[in-house]
């Protein structure tokens, strides 16, 4: 029977209508700030639409998915809640369902304050820890309950700095003054002070507004009044609160003062006249500093003040003397070769006058001129042209003053020396305190050097290099009265400043005694005060292309590079620049890195490792001041102490800094010293690390605290330690550590206890060298190229650390008398081995009694002895024609002349360079033989022989050392002979037995 499976499809009509569940309540929640086009409810029917509820359009819905979408923003300030109604449809049928949307709320609306600005005046001076001011802001979107917090910004307001704030402002608004405020901008202050108050909701994580702060001090009477010179008269005016003021000669002016002038007070005018008592002579004496005393009004709130203010008074000059001859030198330094047609000097002749410059008039000697060189024939001004080279360029002159209708001569050398601008960047620098530039370059007289030249000759002295080698190119007068002088030296090439700086930091007492003078700073930074930044401290030499820095004096000058320390407060220090590629490496466009040779694998081609053996150092660059420092490196050791790093003083501290940083091993453990110039702390992990093996260490330091990790362990109880930042016995507390001196690794240059003696360390750490090695040394950002140091001894760049051993067997008694036994046995075994070699050396090397010499037969044997005389046979030693002779013997040997073995080997050899069927000229024979018929059978017999004549054994003394004890034996006395043995034959000359 046939069997078939049929299908049937029945088709649908559409006789349903779409509904929603009536057991489902659509609701979605939706952020007020919700991006447009944000979904918030899906449905799968086939076409939808909102058809009631949307208020202000806010929504829309997908007519094909059912998904209501935020069509416009939403406000929940405004509107909280939604219900819209949603239908659905299938184009016959539809149904309507309501969706509820609710809106939370979202902190999109900043505080807003109750006034646009506020300003307000106060008298200086004022105390007081009540507050001055009230701010208030609300919040219009609280996120539940509201919380303000309120912050000031702009002067005065440090915040990494609270303790140094001059303002406050509380939680409810309320402004405090917190420091005393000064307005005179004379002294320090400010009047008008301008800030800006924040208020932050959310309890200060929220959104935040501002508006300005402006504080204005009106002005009490609390400074003295003080005088205000005039340039081109003898009239003062007065700068003070209340006037009138009177004026009168300070009453403690050296007589000479008093006796030359009086002072005067003009009422009317509100000012003072100095009138002289005397006439005055420019030659004596070239200027007068006159202390005036100078009073303000007596009806002053809050009462009268009284100053003293120095008026300098210079004393006019005449030519009234003629001129003589003069020279002088001036020294250029043309950096890059790049100066600009320059001033670089003037021509100079010896005059008491100074100002008789118009009386005089200048030209080159004999019409010469110079093409590097231009005169100024009215100034006498001398000015070189771009490109000069470098040089000593003798320049002559005649100078003619036209009042005395004379004429003399001038000579000026100008030298020019080129400077690179890696002998600027590289360059070190001093300080000095209580010298001007002008007479730190000026010579006391023609025949003393003047400061500057015996300084380079000094740091010729300190560097190891010649004095044509250091350029003493920077000397510029500071802001404190002293001059700032900056220098370079080179070998080949410059020398880093960490160097040249280090050494005469060692050295500078030795300075301060020979020269007389005070010498601030040993590589100027003012990073080493807190004060300069209150922060993160970097400092920057900008060097000034097309600018220079005259040092002009009568009998020299120098015309130097412009340079100006720029400190960047609140940067730690510059990261080195990707392209800067170290030890030859070359940059990489393709890959953005640097190729670097083998061994050095740092970002820049840094080397990544230095080692020291115990007795050396090695500087590199300081640790700059920094709000947060990190300092890591790989150390290598088998050593239980050393010092492995110290960062602080070399010799005494400019202003008594006590700033320092070190690390050392004391018993295997690390110890990490932080001084920040208000006492010491240490930190020191439990965990050894003197077990040969490479050990990470991190060191991070802040202003609250200092933590040492070893081995990246986080929250060990031995392998990290932690103390408070230090502080004073007070309580007192710097925040940074600040120091400009190198980084020195290895050990110091200088014992630690010697630096000890000028401070008032009560912690020191130990100064013995570290033995080990230091790996991927990093401070911050920056990569220590540890391969390169700028100064250093007995260190190297490759590691070779030897794990120290361990013992596996426990020294117990048993093993002991096992040891000992056994080093019993072998010392047996060695003294036999030694008695054994003695006899095998006795019986191989036993000297023969009767003959000296190694031969075919021995005279103890049967035949030998003296009878053998044809047992050398001469002839197999000599060439064919033998050596010419005469009567028998060689010629030119005269009867009674000893032979001679040189001439013998001489003459032989000769014989065979010269045969052509001899062997190789280079072939080498033995001369030792017995002459045919010689009396004697060997050494040991020479009185053997039975000639009549007595043999002269001085003659051994001219065969050489050898035979000179045979000499002393057989020479020199009138011994009987012996017979000659049977069978011996006469020799036919005394002495013809050669050896």
């Amino acid at each position: 029977m046939l069997k078939q499976r049929v299908t049937v499809e029945i088709g649908d009509e559409n006789d349903n209508a779409p509904t929603f569940d009536p057991n489902r309540i659509y609701e979605a929640t939706i952020k007020e700030n919700a991006n447009i086009g944000a979904k918030r409810h899906r449905d799968s029917k086939i076409q939808y639409q909102i058809t009631d509820g949307n208020h202000g359009a806010a929504f829309d819905v997908d007519t094909d998915t059912g998904m209501v979408k935020v069509k416009n923003k939403l406000d929940f300030e405004n509107v909280k809640e939604y219900t819209i109604s949603v239908t659905a449809s299938d184009g016959k049928y539809e149904a309507t369902h309501p969706v509820n949307i609710d809106v939370t709320n979202v902190n999109d609306v900043a505080p807003v304050f109750n006034q646009s600005e506020y300003r307000l005046k106060m008298s200086e001076g004022r105390a007081s820890s009540e507050p001055i001011t009230k701010v208030t802001a609300t919040d219009k979107d609280p996120d539940g309950e509201a919380s303000i917090v309120y912050k000031l910004s702009g002067p005065g307001i440090f915040p990494d700095r609270p303790k140094d704030d001059v303002f406050s402002i509380n939680d409810d608004g309320e402004v405090v003054v917190l420091k005393i405020l000064d307005r005179d901008e004379d002294t320090g202050g400010r009047e008008i002070w301008k800030l800006s108050v924040v208020a932050w909701d959310n309890g200060g994580n929220g959104l935040g507004s501002s508006v300005p702060f402006t504080l204005t001090l009106t002005d009490i009477n609390d400074n003295a009044p003080y005088l205000i010179q005039w340039k081109r008269t003898t009239l003062t005016t007065t700068r003070g609160t209340a006037p009138p003021y009177t004026f009168q000669l300070d009453p403690n002016a050296p007589d000479d003062i008093r006796h030359k002038f009086s002072v005067i007070t003009v009422v009317q005018d509100n000012r003072a006249e100095i009138r002289p008592l005397v006439t005055f002579d420019r030659e004596d004496q070239k200027s007068y500093a006159i202390p005036v005393v100078v009073s303000d009004s007596q009806s002053a709130s809050p009462g009268p003040l009284t100053g003293t203010s120095l008026f300098t008074i210079i004393i006019g000059d005449e030519n009234d003397n003629d001129m003589k001859e003069g020279t002088s030198r001036i020294e250029v330094f043309n950096f890059e070769g790049k100066m600009p047609d320059t001033v670089v000097g003037r021509v100079f002749v010896e005059d008491p006058d100074d100002w008789d410059l118009p009386d005089k008039t200048f030209s080159w000697l004999d019409g010469q001129d110079y093409r590097h060189f231009e005169l100024d024939t009215e100034t006498g001004s001398i000015t070189m042209r771009y490109g000069t080279p470098n040089g000593s360029y003798p320049l002559k002159f005649q100078v003619y003053d036209k009042k005395f209708r004379s004429t003399v001569d001038a000579y000026v050398t100008v030298a020019v020396r080129l400077l690179p601008r890696e002998a600027v960047i590289k360059s070190g620098s001093l300080r000095i305190k209580g010298v001007t530039a002008e007479e730190f370059v000026s010579r006391p007289d023609r025949e003393t050097p003047s400061m500057h030249e015996r300084l380079i000759v000094q740091l010729a002295r300190l560097f190891t290099t010649a004095p044509e080698n250091v350029d003493l190119f920077g000397v510029q007068n500071n802001d404190a009265g002293g001059v700032d002088v900056r220098y370079s030296a080179h070998g080949s090439p410059y020398y880093d400043s960490e160097r040249m700086d280090g050494i005469v930091a060692q050295n500078k007492k030795q300075l301060e005694d020979l020269f007389g003078f005070e010498i601030e700073q040993v590589g100027i930074n003012d990073c080493l005060y807190e004060a300069t930044c209150q922060g993160s401290c970097h400092a920057e030499l900008k060097i000034f292309d097309d600018e220079v820095y005259r040092v002009q004096t009568n009998t020299s000058s120098i015309i130097g590079v412009k340079t100006e320390l720029q400190y960047r407060c609140g940067e730690c220090e510059a990261k080195m620049e990707r392209q800067i590629c170290l030890h030859d490496g070359g940059w990489n466009e393709a890959r953005q890195k640097c190729d670097c040779p083998e061994g050095y694998p740092g970002p820049n081609c840094q080397g990544d490792t230095i080692h020291f053996e115990g007795t050396g150092y090695a500087w590199f660059p300081t640790l700059t001041a920094c709000n947060a420092s990190r300092l890591s490196f790989d150390l290598t050791t088998a050593a239980d102490e050393g010092l492995v790093m110290y960062n602080g003083p070399l010799s005494e501290p400019p202003d008594f800094v006590q700033d320092f940083f070190a690390v050392d091993l004391l018993e295997g453990r690390l110890r990490v010293f932080m001084n920040y110039g208000t006492g010491t702390v240490v930190a020191s992990p439990e965990v050894k690390v003197d077990d040969g093996v490479i050990h990470h260490v991190d060191i991070t330091w802040d202003t609250e605290t200092v933590l040492v990790l070893v081995d990246s362990c986080v929250g060990g109880t031995t392998c990290q330690a932690s103390v408070a930042a230090p502080a004073a016995p007070d309580g007192e507390k710097n925040a940074f550590l600040n120091v400009v001196t190198p980084l020195q690794l290895g050990g110091s240059a200088v014992p630690l206890d010697r630096v000890q003696a000028f401070m008032s360390w009560e912690t020191v750490p130990g100064w013995g060298g570290f033995s080990g090695c230091l790996q991927n040394m990093t401070f911050l950002d920056r990569v220590f190229d540890l391969s390169a140091p700028a100064e250093g001894k007995d260190f190297s760049r490759y590691c070779s650390e030897v794990v120290k051993a361990k013992p596996v067997i426990e020294p117990t008694s048993g093993f002991l008398a096992v040891i000992l036994g056994c080093a019993g046995i072998l010392l047996m075994l060695i003294i036999a081995v030694i008695m054994y070699r003695r006899r095998h050396v006795r019986a191989l090397y036993k000297e023969p009694t009767d003959e000296m010499r190694d031969t075919i037969i021995n005279y103890d044997d049967e035949g030998g002895g003296e009878k053998d005389q044809t047992a050398y046979d001469l002839s197999v030693l000599q060439v064919a024609n033998g050596v010419p002779k005469e009567n028998g013997r060689p010629v030119g040997q005269t009867p009674g002349q000893p032979p001679s073995v040189r001439s013998f080997i001489d003459d032989n050899k000769n014989q065979m360079d010269k045969d052509e069927q001899a062997w190789p000229s280079d072939d080498v024979r033995n001369y030792a033989y017995e002459g045919g018929g010689s009396s004697a059978g060997s050494l040991s017999s020479l009185n053997s022989g039975t000639d009549d004549n007595d043999l002269n054994f001085d003659i051994l003394n001219e065969f050489g050392p050898r035979f000179r004890k045979l000499a002393d034996m057989y020479g020199g006395g009138d011994e009987d002979e012996d017979e000659p043995a049977a069978g011996g034959r006469p020799s036919s000359l005394a002495g013809e037995s050669w050896c």
